[in-house]
């Protein structure tokens, strides 16, 4: 009998002869809600890449069909819906600590994708925008009537309220 023969044999004998527990599958820590984020009008969920939670709770999930973000409360209910045709594939979503919703797209298709996007969650419309020789961003705002300054690159350094 030769080397690997008898290697094989005696692996076969120890793997016989340990014994197996099989473990009962632990219990999901998640149940289903039904009807929880219904969409309207008949609308169906896309594929979910992503979602995220601001600080005050409000709920942000991007799926893979128009329109791509919705927007939702603690219990489902659907605040708003927008982001119509500026995906290609809706990817990745996060609200950083300042407030700010970060949306990536993850190809390039038809003019659209491979773009990272910023958005401001407190209904502040940017109206205008400046860029002075030293590459300083002045953007000014209706809503909060306040003008940020950044600084190249995109750091905001200033923001100005109203009447200040």
């Amino acid at each position: 009998m030769g080397r690997r023969t008898l290697a094989a044999l005696a692996t076969l004998w120890l793997l016989s002869s340990a014994s197996v527990t099989l473990q009962e599958p632990a219990p999901a820590p998640y149940r289903l809600v039904r009807g929880w984020g219904a969409l309207p009008g008949g609308a169906t969920w896309g594929e979910v890449p992503g979602m995220a939670i601001d600080a005050k709770g409000k709920i942000f999930a991007f799926h893979r069909s128009e329109p791509p973000i919705v927007e939702l409360d603690r219990d489902g209910k659907i605040l708003k819906m927008w982001g119509e045709k500026l995906f290609a594939w809706p990817h990745g979503i996060r609200v950083d600590r300042f407030g700010f919703l970060w949306i990536t797209d993850g190809q390039n298709r038809n003019g659209l994708g491979q773009q990272v996007f910023k958005y401001k969650l407190d209904d502040a419309v940017a109206e205008g925008v400046a860029v002075d020789t030293d590459g300083n961003i002045y953007v000014g705002e209706t809503v909060a009537g306040t003008t940020l300054t950044g600084q190249p690159g995109g750091h905001i350094v200033r923001k100005l309220a109203k009447g200040k």
